[in-house]
């Protein structure tokens, strides 16, 4: 029987070493279920009833089968027949495939496909000016 321990790192975090092959986790659950799954082998083979993909945890099958074959929930894009789980995904397809608008800082008219990275280097380049 293997027991894992813990010990301090460098830092302030705790981490939890494998008594087998001393590979370190920051997460003592990471840690047992390596052990449970590569050195006694006692993996969970968890395979998708639709695509016979394999997993390795219960909740890894959980959230594919999510994404990728539950209908609800999904995101349609406005423009063909295509959907995505993630609206971030949506988002990105949308400005890749269909050509959507690219945004342009104020100042300098550099181009930025996520809102966010415009609005950061907007506020970045006013900093600039007053320095």
């Amino acid at each position: 029987m293997y027991s894992v321990t813990a010990e301090m790192d460098t830092g302030t975090r705790r981490r939890h070493e494998c008594p087998v092959c001393e590979k370190t986790f920051s997460l003592k659950w990471r840690c047992t279920f390596h052990v449970r799954n590569v050195h006694r082998g006692e993996a969970l083979d968890t395979v998708c009833d639709t695509c016979n993909r394999r997993f390795t945890t219960r909740e890894s099958l959980k959230a594919h089968k999510k994404r990728v074959h539950e209908r609800e929930n999904k995101k349609q894009c406005c423009m063909c027949d295509s959907g995505f789980f993630r609206r971030q995904d949506l988002l990105e397809y949308t400005r890749r495939v269909h050509g959507a608008k690219k945004l342009s800082c104020q100042n300098c008219k550099k181009e930025f496909v996520h809102k966010g990275n415009c609005k950061r280097h907007e506020a970045d380049q006013i900093l600039l000016t007053l320095n």
